[in-house]
C-alpha cells in the first residue's frame, strides 16, 4: 500500500483506490493524449484490417501533480487516454509488443511464449497479458510481490531478453521501466507507459490463447495478486545484482585500435581496383599506410604508392590513369603527409616529452626567486633584520609588493631564522656565483630610469636648507630599500623650501591640500609645504600636476607616493619652468 500525499484524498471505490496504490507512484510528469486517435483505430480495428502504425501524440504535463481522485476521473474519461512514469522503486514492469514486432503472434505464434520462458530464467514465473489498444499490440504486465529498484529491475530484464537473442528496439520490444541513461546536468526520466483496460481505448484482458475476456479492474487485481505470489523474488534479487555488475564492467569500445586500421586498410588494398573511379581513393589508401605504417616521406613515399598501386589486382584493367601514374602518386603523397604522421615518431615524441609544469607551479616558482633573490639583496648590503615581523617587512618592499604572507611562509626555509641556516650557504654561494653586481630584479616605485652619472644638484641657499634624518631601526624600516634618486651622494637629507601657506588653484575653486601623516617629523611636513609653494609658483590646476605625477610614478597619484618619492617629487617641481 503507497501512502497518499498529506493533501490527496482517495477515491470512494475500492478498486479505484487500488488502481491509484498501484500506478500512481509517481504523481508529476504523467502523460496523456487525445482519444480521438484511438476511435480512428477502432474503425479499422471493425472492419478487419490490419491498423497501419500510428504513434499517438503523448503530452508530458509537468506543471502541476496528479491527485488520486483526478487520477480516476480521468482514467474513466472516454476524451482521453493517460499514463505515467516510474519512481525510483517499482512493484511491476512492462513489455511491450507491437501489432508489426517480429515477436507477435501474427508473425510468430510462437514469440511470446518464447519470450515469457526466457524471463523465467530471471524468476519472472508469471504474467498478465493485456491488449494495450484497438491496434491490437500486446503488453505484458509482470507484477511483483515486492518494491525492487527500478533500474536494476530494467537492467536485468534487457539483459537477459538480449542474451536470449531477443532484439529489445522501439517497435519490435520496448520494456517499462528502461534502463535510462544517469542525468548529470538534467534530469532524465523513465519512458511513461499507458494505463491497462482504460474504457474506450479498445483495452481487454487475454487468456492463454490471447482473446479477450473482458477489461474488469477485479479480474484484472485478481491475476495481478496471483502472478505476484508466483514470481521467484530471490532469483530476480540475484539476477538484478549480477546484471548491476555486469553494466558497470562492460567493456567500452576502442576509439583508438591501431592493429584494426591497419588490418583494414591492408583488407581495403588486397583486393585493389573492383571498378572504374576507384584510382584516386586507392592511391590515398596505399599512402596512408605508408606513411602511418611505413614511416615513410618525400620521394620514397611517392615511389612505394606508385609501384604498390602497379601491383594491386585490377590495376590494368580498370585503372584509367595509367599514364599519369607516377604523377598522381607524387601528388597524393604531398597530400597524406599534411594529414597522417608516422606511428613511431608520434609514440617517441609523447615518450620524451617533458612533462610541462602547470599554471600554479610556475607562480610558485617565480614567488621563490623573487623572495630568494631580495634575501640576498638584503644580506648583501647589511640590512636584513633579525626579527621576524622585520624581516617580512624588509623583504615585502624589497620585492615591491605582490607577495603575501602565505607566500613568504610557504618558503620559509629562504628567510626564517629558525629554518634558514640550512640554505645560508647555499644562498651565498649562488651570490658568488653568479658575481651579481647591481641590486635584485625588483619593481622600480619611483618609475625613472637611474641616471648614468651622478650629478651634483645645485641649491639656492635662501630657498633650500639641509637637516640630517634620523637614523635609528625606525625610520629604517618605513623607507625602500631602493637609493634616492636625485639627491648629491649618500647623506640623507631633505631639501627644505620655506613654509608657506596652502594655495588656491586659479583653475577652480578645489584647495590643494597634502595630509601629513602622524607619525613623520617636521622636516616631511615641510617637504609637503614646499610643494605646495611650487605648485602656486608654477600656477598648476589639479589635473596638471595629477598627470604630472602619474607620468613620473608609473600612473600613481600623490597618496600612492613613499616619503623619499614626494622628495623626488618636490625636486621635480623645482626644476619645472613656469
Amino acid at each position: 500500500m503507497t501512502a497518499l500525499c498529506i493533501d490527496d484524498l482517495s477515491p470512494t471505490d475500492p478498486l479505484a483506490q487500488r488502481l491509484c496504490e498501484v500506478f500512481l507512484r509517481n504523481r508529476w510528469d504523467f502523460i496523456s493524449a487525445p482519444i480521438v486517435e484511438e476511435r480512428q483505430l477502432k474503425l479499422v480495428w471493425e472492419t478487419g484490417q490490419i491498423p497501419k502504425s500510428k504513434k499517438v501524440r503523448w503530452q508530458t504535463e509537468r506543471r502541476y501533480p496528479m491527485k488520486s481522485r483526478v487520477f480516476y476521473r480521468r482514467w474513466m474519461n472516454l476524451s482521453e487516454v493517460i499514463g505515467v512514469r516510474f519512481t525510483s522503486l517499482t512493484s511491476y514492469l512492462v513489455i511491450d509488443i507491437d501489432v508489426g514486432s517480429q515477436y507477435h503472434p501474427n508473425q510468430n505464434p510462437k514469440g511470446l511464449t518464447e519470450l515469457q520462458l526466457a524471463l523465467e530464467t530471471i524468476g519472472l514465473v508469471r504474467s498478465v497479458p493485456i491488449r494495450s489498444s484497438y491496434s491490437d499490440g500486446i503488453h505484458l504486465y509482470l507484477p511483483l510481490s515486492e518494491d525492487v529498484k527500478t533500474f536494476d529491475l530494467a537492467v536485468a530484464v534487457k539483459l537477459c531478453l538480449e542474451s536470449c537473442g531477443f532484439e529489445v528496439r522501439n517497435g519490435q520490444l520496448e520494456i517499462y521501466p528502461n534502463d535510462k541513461a544517469f542525468g548529470v546536468n538534467i534530469k532524465t526520466l523513465y519512458k511513461g507507459h499507458r494505463l491497462p483496460l482504460q474504457p474506450g481505448t479498445g483495452s481487454y484482458l487475454l487468456n492463454d490463447d490471447l482473446e479477450p475476456v473482458g477489461d474488469s479492474l477485479s479480474l484484472f487485481f485478481e491475476q495481478w495478486d496471483l502472478a505476484a505470489s508466483g514470481q521467484d523474488m530471490p532469483t530476480l534479487f540475484n539476477a538484478m545484482s549480477v546484471a548491476r555488475l555486469n553494466r558497470l564492467k562492460k567493456p567500452r569500445r576502442r576509439l583508438n585500435n591501431v592493429e584494426a586500421w591497419r588490418q583494414d586498410l591492408e583488407d581495403t588494398l588486397s583486393e585493389g581496383w573492383t571498378g572504374a573511379s576507384q584510382t584516386n581513393r586507392l592511391l590515398k589508401e596505399i599512402g596512408c599506410h605508408a606513411v602511418v605504417f611505413l614511416s615513410l616521406s618525400g620521394d620514397e613515399l611517392a615511389d612505394h604508392i606508385c609501384d604498390t598501386a602497379k601491383g594491386l589486382p585490377g590495376y590494368r584493367k580498370w585503372c584509367q590513369h595509367q599514364q599519369e601514374i607516377e604523377m598522381r602518386s607524387h601528388y597524393w603523397g604531398r597530400a597524406v603527409e599534411k594529414y597522417y604522421w608516422p606511428l613511431e615518431a608520434r609514440t617517441k615524441s609523447k615518450a620524451l616529452r617533458p612533462k610541462e609544469a602547470t599554471h600554479n607551479e610556475k607562480r610558485a616558482t617565480s614567488a621563490r626567486d623573487k623572495i630568494v633573490s631580495a634575501v640576498a639583496y638584503l644580506q648583501k648590503h647589511n640590512l636584513f633584520p633579525n626579527q621576524i615581523t622585520a624581516r617580512i617587512s624588509s623583504i615585502t618592499k624589497a620585492i615591491g609588493g605582490g607577495t603575501s604572507r602565505e607566500t613568504l611562509y610557504r618558503n620559509k626555509d629562504v628567510w626564517h631564522p629558525d629554518y634558514q641556516t640550512t640554505l645560508k650557504q647555499s644562498v651565498t654561494t649562488d651570490l658568488e656565483r653568479t658575481e651579481l653586481s647591481s641590486e635584485p630584479q625588483v619593481r622600480n616605485n619611483t618609475g625613472v630610469s637611474k641616471p648614468q652619472k651622478i650629478k651634483e644638484l645645485r641649491t639656492n641657499q635662501e630657498k633650500m636648507k639641509c637637516s640630517p634624518a634620523r637614523n635609528d631601526s625606525s625610520s629604517l624600516e618605513k623607507t625602500t630599500l631602493l637609493p634616492l634618486r636625485g639627491v648629491r651622494g649618500e647623506e640623507n637629507c631633505f631639501p627644505q623650501p620655506p613654509k608657506a601657506s596652502p594655495i588656491v588653484l586659479p583653475s577652480d575653486s578645489r584647495e590643494l591640500t597634502f595630509e601629513v601623516p602622524r607619525e613623520l617629523d617636521l622636516s616631511l611636513e615641510e617637504v609637503i609645504t614646499g610643494l605646495k609653494t611650487q605648485v602656486r609658483r608654477l600656477q598648476w590646476s589639479y589635473e596638471r600636476l595629477t598627470d604630472f605625477i602619474a607620468q613620473r610614478f608609473d600612473g600613481r597619484r600623490r597618496s600612492q607616493l613613499l616619503d623619499e618619492e614626494v622628495l623626488l617629487l618636490l625636486y621635480y617641481l623645482q626644476n619645472q619652468k613656469q
